[in-house]
């Protein structure tokens, strides 16, 4: 049985040579390699692994910080080979740091956190090398959190800012944030005034030139504050006066 390899169909246990221990099985099911119910020898036993593992040091997951990640494997025999991948792509094995502790082993990641990085999969497979069949892996999704992005735009019925007395304007607020943004305006929701809020949008209903100016939108979570982008808009009356300028 030297250098031969046996796999026990039934109970899940991989066995190979590696010397100069030896483990007696009992084979239940035919293998790959033998027949029914016979006693099974290995001079030395190769072995699993049987867990894998990945455990975030520090948590929550900020854009902007570093991150540390450790993957625990056990019952591994030899001690396995430690793979990351990020959405599928292998990262260097130079990136982290691999430790072998009786049947325990673990690799440590560290990884400087992007707002593109929330809802990456981060992999780590575990290989016996002399078993490539008893491959395992865990898989851990990220949730990044990173303060909001905001960006403001006329509303689509709008061709130009510029306006007459009387008309209607709209703006559209979008904003990435994680997590959500808390709800506050600055500008409140008042029907006689013509203004209408909603989540993400204003309505100024019958402007009028003291309307004129620019606007922006503001959007807060826990990890900050943001401004968008201002939209001026242009309210042609028969006498100019100073711009406002509003946050909403």
């Amino acid at each position: 049985m030297v250098g031969r390899k046996v796999q026990l169909i039934k109970s899940i246990v991989f066995c190979a040579a590696v010397p100069p221990r030896s483990i007696h099985l009992r084979v239940t099911k035919e293998t790959v390699d033998e027949g029914q119910n016979n006693d099974v020898v290995c001079s030395g036993a190769g072995a699993g692994p049987l867990s894998v593992n990945i455990l975030l040091e520090v948590e929550p997951l900020v854009a902007g910080r570093d991150a540390r990640f450790m993957c625990e494997v056990r019952g591994s025999n030899p001690p396995p080979s430690i793979k990351w991948f990020r959405n599928a792509k292998q990262l260097p094995l130079e990136s982290s740091m691999i430790r072998h502790s009786g049947n325990i082993s673990t690799s440590v990641l560290v990884l400087d956190i992007v707002e593109a990085d929330h809802g990456t999969k981060l992999t780590c497979r575990a290989e016996n090398p002399l078993l490539p069949a008893a491959t395992l892996e865990d898989i851990y999704t990220l949730d990044v959190a990173y303060k909001p992005n905001v960006s403001l735009s006329l509303g689509w019925s709008l061709k130009s800012p510029e306006l007459k007395e009387g008309n209607d304007a709209f703006f559209e607020c979008r904003v990435d944030a994680n997590p959500p943004p808390y709800k506050g305006l600055e500008l409140e929701h008042n029907v006689r005034e013509g203004i209408l809020v909603s989540e993400s949008t204003l309505a100024l209903q019958r402007v009028n030139r003291k309307q004129s100016g620019a606007y922006q939108c503001k959007a807060s979570n826990v990890e900050g504050d943001a401004l968008s982008n201002p939209v001026n808009i242009s309210i042609k009356c028969e006498f100019d006066e100073p711009n406002s300028h509003a946050i909403v």
